[in-house]
Order: structure tokens, then sequence, then C-alpha cells
């Protein structure tokens, strides 16, 4: 029971996210219950409580027989604002993943061409790290 709050949880998230960001627009239709049933490999019913969820904020219309369809209306600045919310939470999470690019990934890109410089003599190529 608990796994399918979590899922179900994880599926309102997804769609509110992707509707407050305008992956989908008002008069969009969401994907079929089947088909999120199988993206997701949830049963039917986690996927309606997660949607059941969005219809009950306003977010979608979902009659039984019909398609999901968007109808959250959002101005391009009120998106844009909702993005600008969502991303400044987690500037400290970008700052960090930056780091760790440059302490790891960095050198491992590099390393085939310190080779390549050693064998050849080619000495222009620097990194801050060296």
């Amino acid at each position: 029971m608990r796994s399918e709050q979590q899922f179900s949880n994880l599926i309102y998230e997804y769609f509110l996210k992707r509707i407050q960001f305008r992956y989908y627009k008002c008069g969009d239709l969401l994907p079929s219950i089947d088909t999120l049933c199988r993206e997701f490999s949830v049963s039917a019913l986690t996927v309606k409580i997660g949607l059941q969820r969005l219809r009950a904020e306003g977010y979608i219309d979902m009659h039984n027989g019909r398609s999901t369809k968007v109808i959250f209306k959002q101005t391009q600045a009120e998106a844009y604002q909702c993005a600008n919310q969502y991303f400044s939470r987690r500037i400290e999470s970008f700052k960090d993943l930056y780091q760790t690019t440059e302490m790891i990934i960095m050198p491992l890109l590099l390393d085939p061409m310190r080779g390549w410089r050693r064998n050849t003599g080619y000495r222009s190529v620097r990194y801050a790290g060296q």
C-alpha cells in the first residue's frame, strides 16, 4: 500500500511539473491510463489516484470513457515564475553538480589527452587542475 501511494505521488509530481512548465498546455490530452500503466509499470488504480489529485487541484479534466485533458491556464510569465522558483530552490545542487563534474568528469575526459600529449610532444592543451 505504501509503495502504491509513493508511485501515485510520483505520477502526480511528474504531471504537475510538466503542466507547470508548459510541456502540457491547456487543451492538451494526457496519455491514456493504459499507456501510463505501461510506462510507469504500475496498476491503473495507482495512475488514477495520481491523476485524481491533479483533477482535485484544477489541473486536468478527467471522466470515464474520455481522454484526460489539461484545463490549467497559465501565462508565459506565470510559467517563468514557476520555473524560477523551482530552480532557485535547487541552486546549491547545481553548484555541487558543477564541482563534482570539475573534480571527476574533467580529469576522466582529459586523461586520454595527457597520454596523447606525452606520445606526440604536444604541450598547448592545459587544464586548470594540472
